[in-house]
């Protein structure tokens, strides 16, 4: 049977699962749980989101931006090129 590509949807959500890790990382949370408890989330919730992406609320979103200082716009964008070079 064929692979199906993925839709735009499921990459978008990979792309802000991606970036949350990498700002995480730019800041020094190496481990979920850190990224989960400056995000001000439950780790088991952010465990939740990062298996699940489509599944974050935009509020969440939102806090996850200003606890990495960054934009939502920024989250949402696919910055694996620029990255990789890190």
């Amino acid at each position: 049977m064929p692979r199906l590509k993925p839709s735009a949807m499921d990459m978008a959500a990979d792309i802000v699962r991606r970036n949350i890790k990498a700002a995480g990382e730019l800041k020094n949370c190496h481990s979920d749980r850190q990224i989960a408890e400056r995000i001000g989330m439950n780790p088991r919730t952010y465990t939740d989101r990062k298996n699940h992406p489509k599944t974050w609320r935009f509020e969440e979103l939102i806090m996850a931006a200003a606890a990495f200082q960054v934009s939502l716009a920024w989250l949402m964008s696919d910055h694996a090129q620029e990255l990789k070079g890190e």
